[in-house]
């Protein structure tokens, strides 16, 4: 398993753009609480929700 910081830090790696501040957040949000995400067209949404889905699979440990 790897940690979040650890995850992160592969972005680059993968030619992923890094996540601004707001989108590092949502990344590190907690697995157990809510999350809403709300911003406007071409911000990078679908990018966190992507990122998001791996973390949970990378580093939660969530099944698929």
């Amino acid at each position: 398993m790897l940690t979040v910081d650890e995850f992160l830090a592969l972005l680059p790696a993968a030619k992923v753009r890094a996540p601004n501040q707001e989108q590092e957040r949502c990344l590190r949000h907690a697995l157990d609480a809510p999350l809403l995400i709300t911003a406007g067209p071409g911000t990078g949404k679908t990018t966190v929700l992507v990122l998001r889905a791996l973390r949970h699979l990378l580093v939660d440990g969530v099944p698929p």
